[in-house]
């Protein structure tokens, strides 16, 4: 089945016009056409996006290199190919700078189905290109969107032997820590923000995380105007095609009020163990000086006051 394509041409004489699209029939393909030669037209006729332009190079009012640039300065995504009798290297040259597609010779019209051919799949490859890049914009954004409204920080360091370098940090990061991305990326940030009673078993952890693949743990940073907080870190190990260990992910959360909160109830545990042991000691004593004075009262040939369980 013949495979439909609409063409623009650019070009002044009907004849060859008609010679084009007998030879894209012989290629199997049906064309729908129309032919202009003029600027205005050309202008006029781009914006109804053809397929595909076949251009002349010399016409008596415009050439093919104009119509080129004209093309490229609109943004629009159509292949254009050159077709001359005449035109040389150089002209072919500066008209692929202006993203022409490719060029012909009207001598060599034969190669205009595979030209044709080749034009359309960069044409399918640009446009997949470029969907796949607006794609990843769009994730990219949705990823940014909700990491501005999360409390986690994603993070990347960089392995180098004993050395772990920030690379990536997410933006949200100061609104945890009050850094900036540029601040929080310098190579020694990470170790100069943790806090003195963490820095041995954290940088110890390092070693342990790339053993182990993967660690969670608790530890306090400093925030940019001075006060700790605390963060799970949840990290893994990044390893390379050979499995070698080159970065560490990972994400922080601020379990800051958590903490206060497990110190809170610990705080008022201490205390009732405190409260019941003193209550405790008081019960003893009091249970002592019963005794006491029954055994008082005994002596003196007198009864018991109080009455004691057995084994009290």
């Amino acid at each position: 089945m013949s495979k439909p394509i609409r063409v623009l041409f650019l070009e002044d004489r009907a004849t060859d016009a008609e010679l084009l699209i007998r030879e894209l029939r012989r290629a199997d393909f049906d064309p729908q056409w129309k032919r202009v030669e003029t600027e205005p037209d050309f202008l006029a006729e781009i914006k109804n996006a053809p397929d595909i332009i076949l251009s002349d190079y010399s016409m008596p009012h415009f050439n093919g290199l104009e119509a080129a640039k004209l093309l490229q300065e609109s943004g629009l995504n159509i292949p254009f190919i050159l077709i001359s009798g005449t035109v040389g290297e150089d002209v072919a040259v500066e008209a692929m700078k202006h993203g022409a597609t490719d060029y012909l010779l009207k001598d060599r019209i034969a190669r205009l189905g595979a030209a044709v051919e080749h034009a359309l799949e960069q044409k399918r490859l640009r446009d997949e290109r470029q969907r796949m890049d607006e794609e990843l914009h769009r994730t990219h954004d949705q990823l940014r969107e909700v990491l501005a409204h999360s409390p986690a920080v994603i993070y990347s360091l960089n392995v180098e032997g004993e050395r772990v370098i920030p690379e990536v940090v997410s933006e949200n990061v100061t609104r945890l820590l009050g850094f900036t991305v540029e601040e929080s990326c310098h190579f020694d940030w990470w170790g100069t923000q943790l806090h003195p009673e963490d820095k041995e078993p954290q940088f110890a952890s390092i070693p342990e995380t790339l053993r182990r693949d993967t660690l969670t743990c608790e530890y306090r940073m400093r925030h940019k105007d001075g006060h700790y907080i605390w963060v799970e870190d949840t990290r893994r190990t990044v390893r390379d095609t050979t499995g070698k260990p080159v970065a560490i992910a990972g994400v922080w959360t601020d379990i800051t009020e958590r903490k206060q909160v497990a110190e809170k109830i610990q705080n008022q545990l201490d205390e009732l163990r405190r409260w019941h042991e003193v209550m405790l000691g008081r019960e003893e004593r009091i249970l002592e000086l019963k005794h006491e004075v029954n055994d008082l009262l005994t002596r003196h040939n007198q009864s018991e006051r109080y009455s004691i369980p057995t084994g009290s």
